[in-house]
Parts: C-alpha cells; structure tokens; sequence
C-alpha cells in the first residue's frame, strides 16, 4: 500500500481526530488537549496530570510575555505616529494574549487540582 493510501486509512484516527486541539504530550506519550475536560484526559495518571499542568503553566507564561510585549509596543516612544489601524490590530493581539494566558492558567490550576501527593507520591484525588 503507498504512503498516501495509508493515511488516508488512518485519518481521524489519531490524537486531535478526537476534537480539540493537542498543545502537547505527557512522558507517557498521551497528548494533552487545550481543555482539562477532554474525555481522552479521563485516562490520566497523577503524573500525566502534573506533566499537563506544567505544559498549560508554560503556554500561560508565554501568552503573557506577548501580552506584556505588546503592551509596551503601545507605549513606546513613537507608539503616537502609529496609524490607528495598527494600534487596534496591538489592542486585539494584547486582549487575546490576555484570553490564552488566562485560559492555561485556568487549565493548568484544573490539572492541579486533579491530584495530591501523599508520602512523596502523586496519587489521583
């Protein structure tokens, strides 16, 4: 079978197919979805849980850098010869920025929240 039938054949049958978007894995190799509610994190140990909590905690940080970055954009010193077109395409960027960070953080607290540790172990709550 060529390599182009063999995908086809495989389509839709691979981490994202299931709806949602993947943002990463786990050590395990399960993929972490944008949502902590996404049925396929039902299968999550302790450790998948913490491993996910750290991806959104990074994605948080990283959205907020470019919310921080595009604040200051608009304050810099000739930010007032920007034509207003691009002023409201940095106030639209910063306000999504704002979204996705607070999104992960959202997530990545959920994740959290999913297990404890008891005598040095992660164990699910």
């Amino acid at each position: 079978m060529n390599t182009i039938m063999m995908m086809r054949n495989d389509a839709g049958t691979g981490a994202g197919s299931r709806g949602g978007k993947v943002i990463g894995r786990t050590k395990s190799g399960k993929p972490i979805y944008m949502n902590h509610n996404h049925p396929s994190h039902k299968g999550f140990t302790a450790q998948d849980h913490s491993e996910a909590g750290d991806v959104h905690s990074r994605k948080a940080k990283l959205h907020g850098g470019k919310e921080e970055k595009g604040k200051a954009s608009l304050t810099q010193e000739g930010s007032q010869f920007l034509k207003a077109k691009a002023k409201n395409r940095i106030k639209s960027e910063v306000a999504e920025n704002k979204s996705k960070a607070t999104h992960h953080a959202n997530q990545a607290a959920a994740h959290r929240n999913s297990f404890a540790t008891k005598g040095g172990k992660l164990v699910l709550k």
